[in-house]
C-alpha cells in the first residue's frame, strides 16, 4: 500500500506525457489479464498512452471472451 507521499509523487510522475507497457507472466491467468486491463482501463480514464501484451500460448480460455480490448 503506497503512502500519502509516495501516491503524490506516482500521480505527479504519471502527468509526465510517456507511453506505458503493461506485461504479465507467460500464459496469464484470469487474474493477471483482468489485472493488467484493469490498469489500462485507469490510465485510459487519466489519459494516458498505454499498450498492453500477453505471452499467451493456445487459446484464450472461452470465459474470458467478455474481457475488452483484443487480447
Amino acid at each position: 500500500m503506497l503512502n500519502e507521499n509516495e501516491l503524490k509523487a506516482l500521480k505527479l510522475e504519471l502527468q509526465t506525457p510517456k507511453k506505458i507497457a503493461i506485461v504479465s507472466h507467460r500464459n496469464p491467468d484470469g487474474d493477471a489479464i483482468g489485472s493488467a486491463l484493469a490498469l489500462k482501463l485507469l490510465l485510459d480514464s487519466m489519459h494516458i498512452d498505454s499498450t498492453v501484451s500477453f505471452d499467451i500460448t493456445g487459446d484464450l480460455p472461452s470465459n474470458l471472451n467478455h474481457l475488452p480490448y483484443d487480447l
